[in-house]
């Protein structure tokens, strides 16, 4: 390259530099919604909490297992919460606030709020005296689909206070602190494009169609 070619590039990137500098209000208030909106995909992927935004994209992929002919498609664990929220039998969720699903492998693990007033104190014991209205808990177990749009999720553990209650103490407590939950399997609506869903770590891989 010769000293014309080079008295070029730098008077040309001279220019972009000041037209950069010049104008840099502008592209700053250009460029910052996006940021701020992959600022919030990646905490809503990590927090793991339901929001209407992930709602939204969670539906729009299981669509696209039809819509394009896929076989599968991932979802993040905000979008998991947020399936299973808009999922869950109105008379479930006015008894949970601060859902968040927790990345455990092949079991829906869930920390939320629980308002304990439906529970029994002759289920809690020594416990029962000591708790708040709303008490942080920890629920796990098994996530089923049963078949398109419909599901479960049968609770196998129950953590309050730092205390992991035994399976059927868990399911006892779920069962009477929320309405629709019958011997602590809580019933799930699915869109009807999910055939199976395999959770994981980082939230969860559905099928359209069944393993063979």
């Amino acid at each position: 390259m010769g000293l014309l070619g080079r008295l070029v590039i730098i008077l040309s990137l001279a220019a972009v530099v000041s037209a950069a500098w010049l104008f840099r209000a502008e592209l700053f208030h250009s460029v910052r919604p996006k940021v701020e909106r992959v600022h919030e995909i990646l905490t809503e992927e990590n927090t793991g909490r339901p929001t209407a935004e992930s709602l939204a994209r969670a539906r729009d992929k299981i669509d696209s297992l039809y819509g394009w002919s896929l076989d599968s498609i991932r979802l993040r664990r905000a979008e998991v919460a947020s399936l299973l929220m808009a999922g869950m039998p109105e008379r479930n969720t006015a008894y949970l606030d601060s859902v968040e699903v927790v990345g455990d492998g092949d079991r829906l693990t869930v920390r939320a709020r629980l308002q304990l007033a439906r529970v029994p104190p002759s289920l809690l014991g020594p416990l029962a005296g000591a708790l708040e209205p709303w008490e942080w808990i920890t629920l796990s177990g098994p996530l089923q689909v049963g078949g398109p749009g419909t599901g479960s999720w049968r609770i196998e553990s129950l953590t309050l206070r730092s205390i992991q209650f035994a399976v059927e103490t868990s399911r006892r407590l779920v069962a009477a602190a929320l309405p629709d939950a019958d011997g602590g399997a809580i019933r799930l609506r699915f869109p009807e494009g999910i055939v199976q869903m395999e959770l994981r770590a980082d939230g969860a891989m559905v099928y359209r169609k069944e393993a063979r």
